[in-house]
């Protein structure tokens, strides 16, 4: 067996509060459809926070639904909502 191509990382920067939409029972929500990222239905997410000039990486739930879609949700109040960044590859 060989090795298979693998297409770059999908990665998007996203900015708090532009990106984050407006609240909803209590959280702002966050997505990256699957037809965005096109890594399928089981990709591998990692999502940064821009602390200063760096991006760190953080553990925050998020949820991959059924139709590959990334959803991050995080708390109105007290507001959540940070700059970050998300990286999406394939789950080969």
């Amino acid at each position: 067996g060989g090795s298979g191509t693998q297409s770059p990382n999908y990665v998007a920067t996203f900015n708090n509060p532009i990106s984050w939409g407006s609240p909803s029972g209590g959280n702002y929500t966050l997505t990256v459809p699957v037809s965005t990222h096109g890594k399928g239905l089981n990709p591998i997410v990692q999502i940064l926070e821009l602390v200063g000039s760096n991006y760190e990486s953080i553990l925050i739930k998020h949820t991959i639904n059924p139709s590959g879609d990334i959803i991050i949700q995080v708390s109105q109040s007290p507001d959540l909502r940070f700059n970050g960044k998300i990286i999406v590859s394939e789950n080969n």
